[in-house]
């Protein structure tokens, strides 16, 4: 009974975590430096020698990384690196195959790693410096759902930055005894107000605007549709 249900969770599981990627990304195949997490792929890519340090790496930690053809879905890039002269995207991909000796098979178990890809960003230059090497980039990267929010919408990811994008263009306003309007958080975007769900509201310390950051999940299709509010992060500290 017990392995059953272990099963069924797991299907689960993946079943969830497809129908994000799906919403993500179109299916593709590529070959290139695959390993098991972000700080991996980022320390082979800022490397002299990629090859080198996959053999440093696969030496401490057997089959961490490898070069190989995949068949795979991507997820929404996290980092931004340089290498030889490139920008790349550290991002993480849902394995669906590997080839082996020259034949595609098929990966039965929830396989998540993480890739890079060159980037493709208009004044990437730029974005990097205001990103990715920025003060504020470990703040955004360290933004996650609530667990109730996590919950309500069956997200395969926790990261703020995974299921949205921060909306430039909201505002964020605060209603509290103001009839019409229900006590709580609301947010308006092209002339439209809207009432944000009590369980996307996150007090911090901090923010970097010194604002309430809002995220908006970003992708046409996958878990939620797109435009839904993900995440709110509310400076002050407490509710």
């Amino acid at each position: 009974m017990r392995y059953w249900l272990l099963t069924i969770l797991a299907a689960l599981a993946t079943a969830l975590l497809l129908a994000f990627l799906q919403g993500a990304r179109a299916q593709e195949t590529q070959s290139g430096l695959i390993c098991d997490t972000q700080d991996e792929t980022i320390a082979v890519m800022q490397s002299d020698d990629t090859k080198e340090a996959v053999a440093i790496i696969d030496n401490s930690i057997p089959d961490a990384c490898a070069f190989a053809t995949v068949h795979f879905y991507r997820g929404k890039f996290s980092k931004l690196v340089k290498s030889d002269g490139a920008t790349y995207e550290i991002t993480p991909i849902y394995v669906l195959a590997i080839e082996v000796n020259g034949v595609m098979t098929e990966a039965h178990d929830a396989n998540i790693q993480w890739s890079a890809f060159k980037s493709n960003l208009i004044e990437v230059t730029d974005l990097d410096g205001q990103w990715a090497n920025s003060p504020n980039s470990a703040w955004y990267e360290k933004q996650r759902l609530t667990p109730q929010t996590k919950k309500e919408y069956h997200a395969a990811f926790d990261s703020c930055c995974d299921m949205g994008d921060v909306c430039q263009q909201c505002v964020v306003h605060h209603f509290s005894n103001k009839p019409p309007w229900a006590d709580g958080w609301y947010y308006e975007k092209d002339g439209v107000l809207k009432q944000l769900p009590p369980h996307i509201v996150d007090y911090v310390d901090w923010t970097p605007t010194g604002k309430p950051v809002l995220f908006l999940y970003p992708y046409d299709g996958g878990v939620v549709p797109k435009g839904t509010p993900t995440c709110l992060k509310v400076p002050g500290g407490s509710s």
